[in-house]
């Protein structure tokens, strides 16, 4: 399998292997002309000129990570490291401003906001050989 540069020997073990169930939650955040996005379950940030570069950039890069854990044999549940516990409660603080900042319409100042994703089966044939 080749995504985006990324070879996976075993598609469909990699496919199983995969947590499918989980979530996963981004903080998204704007400072100066980037953007980042970092991925709270495993410590991973990507970044870019848009919002939407961003988040594409860290999905490579957790393809990537995820792709190492699984050809080395590792379990899924060893791929994860979150961020720390100051950090995660410093993010919901601000995401939860900014959402009431947003609602009183002060679109301009920069908060991070968090997003939840998951890898619906759907996608899962991405990861399958072309």
């Amino acid at each position: 399998m080749t995504q985006n540069g990324i070879k996976v020997a075993d598609p469909r073990a990699f496919a199983d292997w995969l947590d499918q169930e989980r979530a996963f939650v981004l903080a998204v955040e704007r400072r100066e002309d980037r953007w980042y996005a970092l991925l709270v379950d495993f410590d991973i940030t990507g970044m870019g000129a848009t919002r939407h570069d961003a988040i594409e950039q860290v999905f490579d890069l957790l393809m990537a990570y995820l792709v190492a854990y699984f050809e080395d044999g590792q379990p899924f549940s060893a791929a994860l490291r979150p961020i720390p516990k100051l950090l995660r409660t410093r993010i919901r603080l601000e995401t939860s401003i900014g959402r009431l900042v947003r609602r009183l319409g002060a679109r301009r100042l920069a908060f991070a906001s968090e997003d939840t994703y998951t890898v619906p089966p759907s996608l899962l044939p991405c990861f399958s050989v072309a």
